[in-house]
């Protein structure tokens, strides 16, 4: 396909220099070749400087090489040719979540929404802001009013994942993150949310398997990174207890101090049954070596740490 659409660009005929060359941005901007796609995009333009889907490319182009000002102010030359272009309008709105201009995004997607409410592309970035806001529960309807309207979306199914788990509901955000690797296998963000799923779930050679296999399609990730490198300090012998028990008291209500209360409690209620002293003196010694391992084990594990460093193998 690649060799074809590259053959396509030598083609003679100036009429359709345009449509050539924004075919070919779109397909590099899919296999992550920015440079490439920018260039076809510029060739383009020269032809037909307003064209809106040729602008639509270069924008994303810069913005796959993070020139997030430069992205804004193409996407701003072809609303001013198309100034009701919903898929523009998304994009820009995406460009100035990832700028932290929140405000600016929430009336730029609301703005293209109200053009079509049904895109779904427009519904997931919205979703994304409502996420990034902590609006839980906005974020969740819009991001199921996206796939609605496309159920393949492997991107909304991982974003979708992501909420479910930050909402402790780990069934369903496995599912969902199983769901986006199905579709597709390839994407980075797919490995990376199965391995978050399967790290809040308690299985963290199964997260540092996954995790591994985003950092092999996204070296430069450093948010992969850091999660493969807790993934892999969860793995080490010396804090996968604490790693299991924390997440055992996460789950309890009261976390740590209703497992304070339950032990004083039985103490008592031993020492009134009149319990043997050996058996509730051993039972407060285990409780008491317990609390000690807890917290000194981060110190522990990052001592061995520098003994033995991580390796990340990509």
């Amino acid at each position: 396909m690649t060799g074809g659409a590259e053959r396509a660009a030598d083609a003679t005929g100036p009429e359709l220099a345009g449509e050539r060359a924004r075919s070919l941005a779109e397909h590099f901007n899919e296999l992550e070749r920015w440079d490439d796609a920018e260039r076809e995009a510029r060739r383009g333009l020269q032809a037909e400087p307003d064209d809106v889907g040729l602008l639509m490319q270069l924008a994303r182009s810069q913005f796959g090489r993070g020139r997030l000002e430069e992205a804004e102010r193409t996407c701003a030359q072809g609303l001013a040719v198309q100034p009701q272009s919903v898929r523009i309008m998304v994009f820009l709105g995406l460009i100035q979540m990832q700028r932290g201009r929140m405000a600016d995004a929430e009336r730029t997607l609301l703005a293209a929404l109200a053009l079509d409410p049904q895109d779904t592309r427009g519904l997931s970035v919205y979703g994304s802001l409502m996420h990034a806001a902590g609006q839980l529960d906005k974020a969740e309807a819009l991001y199921r009013r996206a796939l609605a309207g496309d159920p393949d979306d492997a991107l909304v199914h991982g974003h979708l994942a992501r909420l479910q788990s930050e909402r402790g509901r780990m069934k369903p955000a496995e599912t969902s993150a199983r769901t986006a690797a199905r579709l597709a296998p390839d994407a980075t963000l797919s490995h990376l949310e199965l391995g978050l799923v399967a790290l809040r779930r308690g299985h963290p050679f199964r997260a540092r398997r996954h995790f591994r296999e985003a950092l092999r399609q996204d070296p430069a990730n450093t948010r992969i990174e850091a999660a493969w490198l807790e993934a892999d300090k969860c793995c080490r012998v010396i804090y996968l207890p604490f790693y299991e028990w924390s997440l055992l008291v996460q789950r309890l209500p009261g976390r740590q101090f209703t497992l304070w209360g339950v032990m004083m409690g039985m103490v008592f209620a031993a020492d009134a049954l009149g319990a043997p002293r050996a058996a509730v003196g051993s039972a407060s010694l285990a409780y008491v070596l317990l609390c000690l391992y807890t917290w000194i084990a981060p110190a522990l594990v990052a001592g061995w740490l520098r003994i033995v460093p991580p390796r990340i193998d990509r």
